[in-house]
Order: C-alpha cells, then sequence, then structure tokens
C-alpha cells in the first residue's frame, strides 16, 4: 500500500495539512524559544515555548510559499547545528556560538551560522510578544553577551 493512501483504518484519521509546520520543526522553534529563555535581556521569560511555538505555526500557516520555505530553511539550519527538542540548557551556549558574538572575522560557514541566527531570532519575534516599541530591548542584543 502507498504510503498516505486511504485505507479503512485512516478514513477517520485527519490529514495534516500540507502548510502545516513539520513536527521536527516545531521542535526546532520550540527549542529555540526554550533557550531565548535563558536569557535575561531576552524579554521572553513570561513566554512559554510550547504556547509560543503553536502561535509561531499558526501563522507559519498562514504565510506563503516562500515565507514558509525560508522559515524551513532557518530552522533546518539550526536544527543540523544542534539546536534540537530538549536541549534548552545549551541552546542558548549553542545561539551564542553560532551568531559569532564578538568575532571580528567570519569563515564563510560562520557567517551563514550568523545569519541562521538573526533571521531566527526574527522568527521568535513572530510568536514572543507584540509588535516592539521603539524604546523597546531587541532580542537581538541577546547575543552580545
Amino acid at each position: 500500500m502507498l504510503a498516505g493512501a486511504w485505507s479503512p483504518t485512516t478514513a477517520g484519521a485527519a490529514a495534516p495539512s500540507a502548510l502545516a509546520l513539520a513536527p521536527r520543526r516545531q521542535g526546532v522553534y520550540g527549542a529555540l524559544m526554550a533557550s531565548l529563555q535563558g536569557a535575561a535581556d531576552a524579554n521572553l521569560r513570561a513566554a512559554d515555548a510550547a504556547r509560543a511555538t503553536e502561535a509561531f505555526s499558526g501563522w507559519y500557516e498562514k504565510q506563503p510559499p516562500t515565507t514558509r520555505t525560508h522559515a524551513d530553511a532557518i530552522l533546518d539550519h539550526l536544527g543540523a547545528r544542534g539546536l534540537q527538542r530538549g536541549n534548552a540548557p545549551t541552546g542558548l551556549k549553542t545561539l551564542r556560538n553560532l551568531s559569532g558574538a564578538g568575532k571580528a572575522h567570519f569563515s564563510d560557514r560562520e557567517a551563514v551560522d550568523a545569519a541562521a541566527v538573526a533571521a531566527a531570532l526574527a522568527l521568535a519575534a513572530q510568536s514572543a510578544a507584540p509588535a516592539p516599541e521603539e524604546d523597546d530591548v531587541h532580542v537581538v542584543g541577546v547575543l552580545s553577551a
């Protein structure tokens, strides 16, 4: 039988949305949010990683394909570089290392890692809080510590 084909056992099951954020990527996003909660200046202490992931997933489903592809690439990159569900205690350190905070020169790989972290912080903002005011502390400052 082909994977995903109709059968009496799958007839009543809800099919996952083609627009839904994949569970692996949900895990990476949850790890991102849980990791950022550990940063005192991130203004994310009150943000629950599970609720933030749920909110992000809802936002993700409403985005055009190009935006979803961009988010997928960011989450896949961070996942491949070690940010995973369940590693929040080391997640902030992983993010800081990948960001290249304090470095004057970057290799090509380090530059890609730093760009991925910066883009991930923009994704984190999608579920973390309402749009920031001009005088709000920006999440990017977390990485300079």
